[in-house]
């Protein structure tokens, strides 16, 4: 049978040959976008879920005469305040958005700098998210002020290795005028392709207080906050009592609530306070077969 078919299709070949190379290339074009749309769309369904807690994210809701405008800034003493007073957290991080040392110039010594995309990150980063490290302590490595882990890749860059606990760097960026020395205690490994979040070095989150105590005050808005919730919290009942923790700190046009983490890459879109959508409408109009 499989012999019948081929003289068939030899047949049709030598009988309608420019007939033949146009169905051919037709076919073979459909199938390569076809593979690449579902390569793509398995792309967008496996961003930043290789973290293996639940993670979730403090977002804010500001109510104001034009409606709601939600962002994802909040106050940077946020997340210690959640672990003191709000007993269903396990754990809580502070972490600076990575726009903010995006353009850094690193350097050691006289050497030419480098770009690197850094961020503050408070002391628990390593034990919420999965980022796996090469040396140092997941609970010691951003404990202290001004230290610093970096990448596999910027130390290599760097210091042509990897073993660098206890060396210095220089930073500075647009934002951050002078040069600013970290202590390096810790090197992670590259960042996954699949994290939405592409960084090359952590500073310990002390150093943005250092900076500007602004971030000190439960009136400014820009550091995002992260948390794992306690086994046995519920996660809807949580939110609720979370809606209104900052009218406690005087803060009365602000209602808090929380996404999970890995939501916020495809779901980024808000209107009045709801989702609307965001890049789930890209992989939506390419595939709905494909989603679940």
């Amino acid at each position: 049978m499989f012999q019948h078919h081929l003289l068939l299709i030899y047949r049709n070949f030598k009988r309608y040959k420019s007939s033949f190379f146009i169905n051919l290339i037709g076919l073979s074009t459909g199938l390569s976008c076809a593979l690449m749309i579902y390569l793509w769309v398995n792309d967008e369904m496996q961003m930043d879920r290789f973290h293996q807690q639940s993670i979730y994210q403090v977002m804010e809701n500001e109510h104001t005469t034009e409606g709601i405008h939600t962002v994802d800034g909040t106050p940077g003493i946020l997340a210690e305040a959640m672990v003191k007073e709000m007993p269903e957290v396990e754990s809580a991080v502070t972490v600076s958005p990575t726009y903010w040392l995006g353009q850094s110039q690193v350097s050691v010594n006289n050497n030419p700098s480098v770009k690197a995309a850094g961020k503050f990150a408070g002391a628990d980063f390593f034990k919420i998210f999965d980022y796996p490290l090469i040396m140092g302590r997941a609970d010691q490595v951003l404990k202290n002020n001004n230290t610093a882990v970096i990448s596999e890749g910027l130390a290599l860059k760097l210091f042509h290795t990897t073993d660098v606990i206890g060396k210095e760097f220089t930073w500075t960026n647009a934002d951050v005028k002078s040069n600013r020395q970290a202590l390096i205690s810790g090197v992670f490994k590259n960042t996954p392709a699949n994290s939405s979040d592409q960084f090359d070095f952590l500073i310990s989150l002390d150093a943005l207080f250092n900076i500007s105590e602004t971030y000190l005050k439960w009136g400014n808005y820009g550091p995002n906050t992260f948390f794992v919730l306690k086994k046995g919290a519920s996660p809807v009942q949580f939110n609720a009592k979370l809606e209104g923790f900052l009218k406690s700190k005087g803060e009365k046009n602000i209602s808090l609530f929380i996404r999970p983490f890995a939501d916020g890459y495809l779901y980024n879109r808000f209107e009045n306070g709801k989702v609307d959508g965001g890049r789930i409408d890209y992989v939506k109009l390419f595939s709905r077969k494909y989603l679940i």
